[in-house]
């Protein structure tokens, strides 16, 4: 059973972890509470030796350089580095001009990678690619390039049970690819093993 709270007490997420999950995913790791030395909350439940060694813990982390300090960034990775998920948070918007968008029933203020809610300073998701995030966090963390590759495929790939095809370079995995320059800049995509883009001053 996978359960995925949303924004969720904390007290929820320690009783479906101990209870009921097999796999546990916490949505936007941080977002409900803060750390505090006498109720560590969501914080806490990385480190605890109350988790059933059958359970499998994974959480998410917007690595976009805004919802999310570097501080913060090190400190759940160094806590749990096997269960960090790297997410966008993007929105429709991503690639837009700066500016004004109507996106579904909701207006939208671009600038830069910051996407806010028209007329207020309320963030409204994000417009960051993955390879943006990737590389913002091997900076804030300073993990290795693997690692960080790893936490944006290997980590969702066992989070959705299916490292099986997807998340490696294995042998009879989906040959579903990336060719990165030494600054994990992305230079071309692969899908089933064939090229379906590259940077067009890219030579392999």
């Amino acid at each position: 059973v996978l359960i995925s709270p949303r924004h969720s007490p904390p007290r929820h997420i320690w009783l479906a972890t101990t209870h009921w999950a097999i796999v546990l995913y916490s949505t936007h790791f941080f977002f409900f509470t803060q750390f505090h030395h006498r109720d560590p909350g969501i914080v806490g439940l990385l480190t605890s030796d109350q988790i059933p060694p059958t359970r499998q813990v994974f959480y998410g982390m917007i690595s976009d350089g805004i919802h999310t300090n570097p501080a913060a960034l090190r400190i759940a990775h160094r806590a749990h580095p096997k269960g960090l998920v790297l997410v966008t948070d993007a929105i429709a918007g991503m690639g837009l001009a700066p500016g004004r968008h109507t996106l579904g029933q909701q207006v939208v203020e671009m600038d830069g990678l910051n996407s806010y809610i028209a007329g207020t300073k309320i963030l409204s998701g994000s417009t960051a690619r993955m390879d943006a995030c990737v590389r913002h966090f091997r900076e804030a963390t300073g993990c290795s390039a693997e690692t960080a590759l790893e936490a944006a495929s290997l980590h969702p790939a066992q989070l959705l049970g299916i490292e099986g095809r997807k998340g490696t370079l294995d042998y009879d995995s989906d040959a579903d690819f990336l060719l990165l320059d030494d600054s994990l800049n992305v230079r071309a995509t692969y899908i089933a093993g064939q090229q379906v883009w590259r940077h067009n001053v890219f030579v392999l």
